[in-house]
């Protein structure tokens, strides 16, 4: 079987899109009879570090989408895009005799689809399904994971421990912005700060702007488990919620779009090991600090439950499809 991904990156989006569709490839081609492929669109100069987990990757608008199907011969289809889209794109979409399946896509991408796959966000039922024939998939076992992550599910530290990470591109440069702040934490955490792969900060000039103490990594392979060994997390809303969930850290998350908000409440709305702050928000750098005091003085924390296998109920329906 030949599955092809279509999806996309940017300073402005950030990396979450391309990171699904990562993880997702490498469970699907752990059955040796499944090839993967991928387009993607980006304003951005390629990182081909982030595409070996696929047979072939190009970078080209979804416009020529139909000759990419045709060339390397593709069986299905899966879009992990932004919700933003077109009327042609959906024409597109909707012209192709091959199965198509969306990730956790609130566009009109989802009503032209066989299935799509989301976590149990409360805005799929707050939208209108009328001529959806396909079918929706929603739980926690429905978002995608690295199967990485399963390594790291026993972690141990001794010592109080702060992982920070503002995203993949760090769009609303947090990273200086909240400068004083890390600084400030670094007194009483061993502070994990990391710089993702999308951002333009230099590396010379972060590390000049930090004490020696602050552990700084840009673009870390060993991620899970810097994020593993870590007590609390301070992030933006993404994937990195999600992976941090299930490595059951509890988690100050900062969001910067309404979209955001809505979604997130599956997480502070939920339980108890997630604490929010919406940005802009006046005196975000006292709000850091007292949820973190905030998460310190719960006795038993509560996390969601994705499954017993990263990604296995996924791959199933695909197979079935």
């Amino acid at each position: 079987m030949n599955v092809l991904f279509v999806c996309e990156y940017s300073s402005q989006i950030g990396f979450g899109h391309l990171s699904r569709c990562k993880n997702l490839s490498i469970s699907l081609t752990e059955d040796k009879s499944i090839r993967t492929f991928i387009i993607y669109q980006s304003e951005e100069n390629s990182h081909p570090e982030f595409f070996s987990a696929f047979t072939q990757s190009e970078r080209a608008p979804i416009l020529e989408l139909k000759d990419f199907c045709a060339n390397w011969e593709i069986d299905l289809i899966i879009c992990d895009l932004s919700h933003d889209y077109s009327p042609d794109e959906l024409s597109i979409f909707s012209s192709l005799e091959i199965p198509f399946i969306t990730i956790d896509d609130l566009s009109p991408r989802r009503l032209i689809s066989n299935a799509n796959f989301y976590p149990p966000i409360k805005q799929i039922y707050q939208i209108d399904w009328a001529g959806f024939t396909g079918k929706n998939y929603i739980g926690w076992p429905y978002y995608v994971l690295s199967p990485n992550l399963k390594k790291f599910l026993n972690r141990e530290c001794d010592k109080e421990k702060l992982f920070i990470s503002f995203g993949g591109s760090d769009a609303h440069n947090f990273t200086k912005k909240l400068q004083k702040t890390i600084i400030d934490l670094s007194t009483k955490y061993e502070i994990e700060l990391i710089i993702g792969p999308l951002t333009e900060y230099v590396e010379e000039d972060i590390k000049s702007k930090f004490p020696k103490n602050i552990c700084i990594h840009f673009n870390p392979k060993n991620l899970f488990k810097i994020m593993s060994e870590s007590q609390y997390a301070l992030v933006t809303y993404g994937v990195t919620v999600f992976e941090l969930a299930f490595l059951n850290i509890p988690s100050i998350v900062i969001t910067t779009k309404d979209d955001h908000r809505i979604s997130g409440e599956i997480f502070w709305g939920e339980y108890n090991s997630f604490s929010h702050i919406p940005y802009p928000s006046a005196k975000i750098e006292d709000q850091i600090y007292e949820k973190i005091e905030e998460l310190k003085t719960i006795k038993k924390y509560e996390f969601p439950y994705f499954g017993e296998s990263v990604n296995r109920e996924i791959i199933d329906i695909i197979k079935e499809i």
